[in-house]
């Protein structure tokens, strides 16, 4: 599990400042901002979950999938992308992937031309409306549509946020690396 970090200004061409490509882990609860090149990329040939991730101002890609098996992209937030904010280098490969509750927003394309996932299985495109974004603070505003817009992933193992705290405080499960409070 990679879980609870903060990467800033990670330099990866367009391998990603997370590249997984290998084993079936989970990699949640992370900010990453400003990477040169993708936020993540999933190139694996076992099962990945990503799930509640925070994923800011990437250059090429906030996430970018290769076919993978059997892989959940959930609860994520991925805003404004240099390029893609979400790149399938397959037509099949959103056929592999379980791609729900997620905020994709902001981006110079958006998904990959014909695959937007916007109002699928609960996936969104609005404002995240981030605290103070300019100084590192990805908490979400009251208001925001991203709070109480995720669903339950304890069954991945993710059951607190980046700050230890619950997931699942009885008011839903928000979405990105931070919950409200």
């Amino acid at each position: 599990m990679f879980d609870a970090n903060v990467l800033s200004a990670n330099e990866s061409s367009s391998y990603g400042a997370i590249r997984v490509s290998s084993g079936n882990g989970v990699i949640s609860n992370n900010v990453i901002e400003d990477a040169v090149g993708a936020g993540i990329y999933i190139y694996s040939s076992d099962a990945t979950t990503i799930a509640n991730n925070t994923i800011v101002d990437s250059s090429t890609y906030g996430l970018r999938i290769t076919s993978v098996p059997t892989s959940v992209v959930v609860n994520n937030i991925i805003y404004s992308s240099g390029g893609y904010d979400v790149y399938n280098d397959s037509s099949s490969a959103y056929s592999y992937v379980t791609f729900t509750n997620n905020n994709v927003y902001g981006g110079t394309y958006g998904y990959r031309s014909g695959y937007d996932r916007t109002g699928y299985q609960d996936n969104i495109s609005q404002d995240p409306q981030f605290t103070d974004a300019a100084n590192g603070d990805y908490s979400l505003v009251w208001g925001s549509n991203c709070i109480a817009h995720g669903t339950d992933v304890s069954t991945y193992g993710v059951t607190t946020d980046l700050d230890g705290a619950d997931r699942d405080q009885g008011l839903g499960v928000d979405l990105g690396a931070v919950e409200s409070y």
